[in-house]
């Protein structure tokens, strides 16, 4: 028996030695292999760039501070003046903007029948940055006091002043729709009249300084 004891524990040193030992085929490739792998971080995307449009390119028919017209109404022509008595400069989106008009009606055929101005009527639109109406606002009205109306036959004439109000800030121009309500006489002595409408439009820019 004092034999095999020192045989037995040669054995058990050896297996625990071989135990601790990195085996041959476990070579420093492998480990390389079992390493975490690298996260390479996306890119980072680029926004899109959004264009702004172009101003819209407005037309200002008071670009001098004032302009004429003639209109038509059946046989009635009337001509008119528009200015204002304060710089376009001075036109901005808040200020108070006089615009004045005279106008003088006569017939084209050179007819004696009277001529009077009943009403006039100002839509003004506000026009927004795109071009497209932003805002129609509440009209002026000028109402004859007397009857039949306003006596605007040649050499006689109608003036008035409207003063436009202030506008929202966007705003780049106004737009006036005038509607004249005239009445003609049938006859040059009947107590009869004809009632003819003549209309027009003016764009008006707004300053931005």
């Amino acid at each position: 028996m004092s034999r095999v004891v020192p045989c037995l524990l040669g054995v058990s040193i050896m297996l625990t030695l071989s135990g601790c030992s990195v085996p041959s085929w476990f070579s420093s490739d492998a480990q390389a292999a079992v390493e975490e792998p690298t996260v390479e971080e996306p890119a980072p995307v680029e926004e899109p760039t959004v264009e702004e449009p172009p101003p819209v390119s407005i037309a200002n028919d008071l670009e001098n501070g004032q302009t004429e017209r003639t209109i038509e109404a059946g046989d009635v022509v009337l001509e008119i003046d528009y200015w204002s008595d304060l710089r376009m400069d001075r036109w901005t989106h808040d200020a108070a903007k006089p615009l004045t008009m005279n106008v003088t009606a006569s017939l084209s055929g050179d007819g004696e029948e009277s001529l009077y101005l009943r009403r006039v009527r100002v839509t003004p639109s506000v026009i927004g940055p795109d071009g497209s109406t932003n805002t129609i606002l509440d009209p002026f009205m000028d109402e004859a006091g007397v009857e039949p109306g306003f006596v605007v036959k040649d050499p006689y004439s109608y003036s008035r002043t409207f003063l436009l109000p202030a506008v929202e800030e966007s705003a780049v121009a106004i737009v006036l729709h005038i509607d004249y309500e005239l009445l003609r006489q049938s006859t040059p002595t009947s107590d009869e009249y004809v009632q003819q409408t003549g209309t027009d439009s003016l764009t008006i820019a707004l300053s931005s300084d």
